[in-house]
């Protein structure tokens, strides 16, 4: 059977997904009322250091904290990692 590439998803480096990633988490962070990173920071239990490094795209965090944040933040994991625009709000 022959692949047909034209439906392959395109892949993405992982650098390209952790910027992406901080782009849209900081976006969130912002439109959920927190207006500094050591503040959600605090809020979530975490390192404003190792915090930040997500914000700026340098890693992303733990299944158990990317959890937490959504909560926090009230947006999907797929938002946040894909950028799929499905917010959780009801």
């Amino acid at each position: 059977m022959v692949e047909n590439r034209d439906f392959m998803p395109k892949k993405r480096s992982l650098e390209q997904i952790s910027r992406n990633f901080g782009t849209r988490l900081r976006a969130a962070r912002v439109m959920a009322g927190y207006n500094t990173a050591e503040d959600f920071a605090r809020d979530l239990g975490v390192q404003y250091a190792r915090y930040t490094k997500n914000e700026r795209g340098e890693s992303i965090p733990r299944a158990d904290v990317l959890i937490h944040i959504c909560e926090l933040l009230d947006v999907t994991t797929d938002y946040l990692l894909r950028g799929i625009p499905d917010r959780k709000r009801h």
